[in-house]
């Protein structure tokens, strides 16, 4: 076996040791405490850090947010698949005339006056714009403000406050499973559930809720440019290489789970070695 090559940097009093197969260490989360962890909230914290670090806040609020000041984002999809279309039409439009404002640098989430507290602005004078009178038409804020504060605790409407309420993060996961399009052959053989209108005959499309999200597609035989593909029950599921943005909510549901990812406070850690 070849030994590992190990350089010390002395700095006066102190020295450091770099080693060219650095060791990394992997604590796996079972049992209960794994299920507990994927059946909790998303910490909202979370997704004010991501929304500040550079994550547009439509796709962060759709795949992580359940309710806003009472909108509905497709709290049925966030189980096994419904029988019936959700409801998220109105927040669908809160969450895009959100991102149009953060694209123009006309809103950002900054902390409150008070000790963990966090708002959310309007800059630039862009308070009282058609988009931002609509967004607050639709979150029923209080037209004249330019702040608002922002919770995820349960209080009465005051149209100062937006409440939010996230999703598990089992929750968000099925959420995003609608956007896997099922084989032909598994339809035919009645293997999936297929979602209907109101009207309980039309067929609904779930990229009207997930399109510019996520989706996955379908091949009875291995996808020819794909950025992530699996293979289960004689399909390829995959995402295309050029879906650039079912590719960023892939890297954002990975940054999800690694973010409400706790490590074990007890148990052997799992090691194993880079390189070398």
């Amino acid at each position: 076996m070849r030994r590992a090559a190990t350089q010390t940097l002395t700095l006066g009093p102190a020295s450091v040791a770099l080693n060219e197969r650095p060791t990394v260490f992997y604590a796996p989360v079972e049992g209960e405490k794994f299920v507990r962890q994927m059946m909790t909230p998303i910490n909202p914290d979370t997704l004010i850090m991501l929304v500040r670090s550079g994550w547009s806040i439509d796709r962060l609020f759709s795949v992580a947010v359940q309710t806003m000041n009472g909108l509905r984002n497709a709290p049925s999809a966030s189980g096994p698949t419904p029988s019936y279309e959700p409801e998220f039409m109105p927040f669908r439009d809160a969450i895009r005339l959100l991102r149009v404002l953060q694209r123009e640098h006309y809103l950002e989430i900054a902390p409150g006056p008070r000790p963990s507290t966090v708002e959310l602005h309007f800059l630039n004078e862009q308070a009282h714009t058609d988009t931002a009178l609509r967004l607050k038409q639709l979150l029923r804020l209080h037209p004249e403000l330019d702040h608002f504060t922002l919770s995820s605790e349960p209080i009465e409407q005051d149209g100062r406050t937006v409440v939010i309420a996230t999703r598990p993060l089992m929750a968000a996961l099925n959420f995003l499973s609608q956007g896997v399009e099922a084989a032909p052959a598994d339809i035919a053989a009645g293997k999936v559930r297929t979602t209907v209108r109101q009207d309980g005959r039309t067929p609904f499309d779930w990229q009207e809720l997930l399109g510019g999200t996520f989706r996955v597609r379908s091949s009875p035989t291995p996808p020819a440019s794909a950025s992530v593909a699996v293979h289960y029950r004689d399909a390829w599921f995959y995402i295309p290489d050029d879906d650039l943005d079912s590719k960023s909510t892939f890297v954002l549901v990975t940054q999800l789970i690694a973010l409400h990812s706790t490590p074990p406070k007890a148990g052997p850690a799992l090691s194993y070695s880079v390189g070398g």
